[in-house]
């Protein structure tokens, strides 16, 4: 009974491949898929343009966000912390949109570390800002709210770095790989010849035979050289094993 229905499922595969109704469903899919990536990249790249503002209005904000958390102002600390993460929020979906957009691994990775980073990072400048609301004379918060902040400058130039590659990979016009044929033997030149051997006359003979002698006298010379280090370091190593008694007595003794 299995066997009969998987025979007639095969049966209807094969009636369905053959059918005209699938193959333009099938293709349907694939235009619909192509133009939703196409129109994917256009959102990305139109949202890439106009992040400038956004990231200035978030500086602005995390200049606010100090002066509020300086002067204890709850209420306002806490509005303006909302339309931070907003800001933040905002540039975590751009992105997402660039990484889906890169054109190239390395900036698909690229995109993705900085959104980690700001992801992770970005709310701290909240909560150091918090913190020191609560504790305004404490100059750690101070300090540490100063970092984070300095540190949410650095993510954004890093966002508006990877926007700025991004955008013009995506504008770049692909290069056209040129493939080189392989030389064909014999020719150009590529075609190395066999080297004949040349026999030395007397002179050069006795000169090379010179230069083996003095660098074996610098080999042994080097060889003596090293063993005396290694007695050097064999007599040291035996020092620093002495007890610190030892040591005491000896200075004791030169002092006397």
């Amino acid at each position: 009974m299995f066997w009969i229905w998987i025979v007639k499922l095969k049966i209807g595969f094969e009636g369905a491949i053959n059918c005209p109704e699938v193959e333009n469903s099938v293709s349907a899919c694939i235009n619909s898929a192509r133009d939703l990536s196409r129109h994917l990249a256009n959102a990305g790249i139109q949202q890439a343009q106009e992040l400038s503002t956004a990231t200035k209005q978030g500086l602005e904000l995390v200049s606010s966000i100090r002066q509020q958390a300086l002067m204890s102002d709850i209420d306002r600390l806490h509005h303006t912390s909302n339309a931070f993460q907003d800001s933040i929020d905002h540039i975590l979906e751009v992105c997402k949109l660039l990484r889906h957009v890169a054109v190239s691994e390395t900036l698909q990775v690229s995109a993705k570390f900085t959104e980690i980073n700001l992801r992770v990072y970005g709310p701290q400048v909240i909560t150091a800002a918090k913190t020191l609301a609560a504790y305004p004379g404490s100059k750690i918060a101070q300090e540490n709210l100063e970092v984070f902040a300095d540190m949410y400058q650095w993510l954004v130039s890093d966002v508006t770095t990877i926007v700025k590659d991004v955008l013009e990979a995506s504008q770049a016009k692909p290069e056209k790989q040129v493939y080189m044929s392989l030389p064909r033997p014999g020719k150009h030149g590529t075609t190395s010849k066999p080297l004949k051997a040349v026999r030395l006359d007397t002179e050069e003979q006795e000169k090379i035979a010179k230069s083996g002698l003095e660098m074996k006298l610098i080999t042994s010379e080097m060889d003596a050289e090293t063993d005396k280090w290694q007695e050097s370091n064999t007599q040291v190593e035996a020092v620093r094993k002495f007890p610190p008694c030892v040591f005491s007595e000896i200075i004791v003794n030169e002092q006397n």
